[in-house]
């Protein structure tokens, strides 16, 4: 065992995401994909099943009939929230308890990405985004590159408040400055390694620098997960050690016409899914 491993050593050493979420994500970018397609991935894996059903039994999927079958709570929760239950499990039993670097707990972290996926969903489906369908599993997994660096930060924590604080550093620049990377620049290494869809990629990488994505639709995705990003700090879902010393870029807020009366708006209307979804998802893997 490699007694001093190093952030490339920390992402090699990731468990891989599980091998449904692989195969759900095939099936859903295939519109010819059937409901059968998505039962016989689904069915084989009881602990998957059994989140499925606890997902499109709860409040947010509230009916007088209650959903007994895989087939039957596909059709009421829809084919892609099938795909982000199975992410969300899988990405939830990566969290260690504690990101000691960041200050944040397994909870609060959960809480944070939770809050970013259903905001950037919001957002994207309101601004009529091509890449609106990625929006939720980007906002869920754009943060994946701190459960690599977190510990490599933790010995750091003097200098990076110091940093933070006098230096007037954003978050990504004193990680820059303390460990040659960033999380984004990690996130995009680990979205890589586990065989994630391009958007995924590219919103893990420009969350905080979203003009800096290759296209106008990647720039579109990125600028929804990074404006979901600063309200969930805002509204206080899972702030870490930098939640201060972030700012949403307003040349993202004027080209999705986002204005603070309509952020509220947003925000006051997703606060029932997020909880909701926040006890749904832990179900599926999330942390306890």
């Amino acid at each position: 065992m490699n007694p001093n491993p190093t952030i490339g050593d920390r992402i090699t050493a990731l468990p891989p995401l599980d091998a449904s979420v692989a195969k759900l994500a095939r099936l859903v970018q295939d519109p010819d994909s059937s409901l059968g397609a998505f039962e016989n991935v689904i069915r084989p894996d009881p602990a998957l099943t059994a989140n499925l059903l606890k997902l499109a039994n709860s409040a947010l999927y509230s009916s007088t009939t209650k959903v007994v079958s895989v087939r039957d709570a596909i059709a009421r929760v829809g084919t892609r929230r099938v795909w982000e239950t199975a992410t969300a499990g899988a990405f939830g039993r990566t969290l260690p308890k504690v990101l000691s670097g960041y200050d944040v707990d397994a909870v609060g972290f959960w809480r944070h990405s939770v809050a970013v996926a259903v905001f950037a969903e919001a957002i994207a489906r309101g601004a009529h985004l091509a890449a609106a369908p990625a929006a939720f599993t980007a906002g869920l997994l754009h943060d994946m590159g701190k459960l690599v660096i977190a510990d490599f930060l933790a010995p750091e924590r003097v200098e990076l408040l110091d940093r933070l604080e006098r230096g007037k550093l954003s978050m990504l620049a004193a990680e820059q400055e303390l460990l040659g990377t960033d999380h984004a620049q990690v996130g995009e290494a680990v979205a890589t390694r586990w065989g994630l869809p391009e958007e995924l990629v590219a919103a893990a990488r420009w969350h905080h620098e979203p003009l800096m994505a290759p296209d106008a639709r990647l720039q579109e995705l990125a600028g929804a997960v990074h404006v979901a990003n600063g309200l969930a700090h805002a509204m206080g879902f899972g702030c870490d050690i930098g939640g201060l010393h972030r700012r949403t870029d307003p040349a993202i807020l004027a080209r999705m016409q986002l204005d603070p009366s309509k952020l509220e708006r947003l925000a006051a209307n997703s606060l029932t899914e997020i909880l909701e979804l926040s006890r749904s998802l832990k179900a599926a893997g999330g942390p306890s």
